[in-house]
């Protein structure tokens, strides 16, 4: 009997990050190939300095880092590949339901270009999806620079720093960051390309004081409720 393939696969009925000021309008998807689901397994499960072990099942990312070339269909790894691949989409509908991304184009040198979201997930990985009319591409996820040394439950916020420095507009008269203007571009080395029409979805999610350019950037107080902390639902009163 054939199996059927996991790819491409598909987490659907997620929330649009482009649609922030209307989390229960209608949903979106995103989609992932294979030879992309391979580039991840490949160059960042394997990573040491990526911690994968403290939110993906030990058994399912041990069996991904022995064979990061697949075949993905078969046995161990289409069980492993699932199970990674469902921890993801919890992942990813925890980040876009607050939501914390950031929505930019991306003007290549060839003069392309495509909008793309940055996804910053409660485990303090980054994800990068590529939007399209039809289907959205997860392209990539990582933990960026120093974010994996850190504890557990702030490596979001690491992260968030991080990408608040990159994505932001430095303002050198009160050596703030602050919201970009509409007009701002961010230039790219490698590989050379330019991003402009940045937002950062939701602004005070992020700690910024609105979405008006020029606003104010300040380390944000929230928690996931999924890392606990403030947000995090209260445990039962079990004296009662």
């Amino acid at each position: 009997m054939a199996i059927d393939s996991l790819f491409p696969y598909l987490w659907d009925q997620l929330p649009d990050p482009a649609a922030a000021n209307s989390p229960n309008g209608p949903g979106t998807s995103v989609e992932l190939l294979e030879r992309h689901w391979r580039k991840i397994v490949r160059k960042h499960f394997t990573r040491r300095s990526e911690p994968w072990r403290d939110f993906i099942p030990a058994t399912a990312l041990n069996a991904l880092k022995a064979s990061p070339y697949g075949p993905f269909d078969a046995e161990p790894l289409r069980q492993a590949t699932i199970a990674a691949l469902a921890r993801l989409g919890e992942e990813f509908a925890a980040c876009l339901k607050k939501p914390l991304a950031i929505v930019y184009w991306r003007l290549q040198a060839d003069g392309k270009r495509n909008r793309c979201w940055l996804l910053l997930l409660p485990c303090g990985a980054r994800a990068v999806v590529w939007v399209g009319q039809k289907k959205n591409s997860l392209r990539t996820c990582y933990f960026s620079g120093a974010v994996g040394v850190k504890p557990k439950g702030v490596r979001w916020r690491a992260a968030l720093r991080q990408l608040v420095q990159e994505y932001a507009f430095h303002d050198d008269t009160t050596n703030e960051f602050v919201y970009p203007a509409a007009t701002y571009r961010l230039e790219i080395q490698e590989p050379p390309e330019q991003r402009f029409g940045i937002r950062f979805a939701t602004a005070q999610n992020w700690g910024f004081e609105n979405a008006a350019a020029g606003s104010r950037w300040r380390p944000p107080h929230w928690n996931w409720p999924e890392l606990g902390g403030p947000d995090a639902p209260k445990p039962a009163d079990s004296s009662r």
